[in-house]
């Protein structure tokens, strides 16, 4: 890896030494822990200040079976529907309902 593009600053010399950290590839527990300690003690935060940070929302999950769950198509990060395409209307509409409210469907089968 090359020297961080944007000028270098510390900011993205730390942003680099971090993905040199963890590997999401994987979901290395011990090394996510360590990168949790290393952002905590450069901005000076405790565990519970961190804690504080979250807030839960209400969620629900639920498995659906469908005739055919090829037929259910999605952008590439899952987020939004795009076949058949009335659909994500339809879950834009249920959802502006709900403060807060998040929704997407992903047709993986593997839950």
């Amino acid at each position: 890896r090359g020297a961080p593009r944007g000028g270098g600053g510390e900011a993205a010399k730390q942003l680099e030494a971090l993905t040199r950290l963890i590997n999401p590839a994987i979901g290395d527990a011990i090394s996510d822990a360590l990168a949790v300690e290393a952002v905590l003690a450069l901005k000076g935060w405790t565990l519970p200040d961190w804690g504080k940070m979250y807030a839960d929302l209400p969620s629900r999950m639920t498995k659906e079976m469908v005739r055919d769950r090829t037929a259910i198509k999605t952008v590439a990060d899952e987020t939004k529907v795009t076949q058949p395409s009335e659909l994500q209307g339809e879950i834009d509409a249920l959802v502006a309902k709900v403060p807060q409210g998040r929704c997407f469907v992903r047709p993986s089968g593997t839950e």
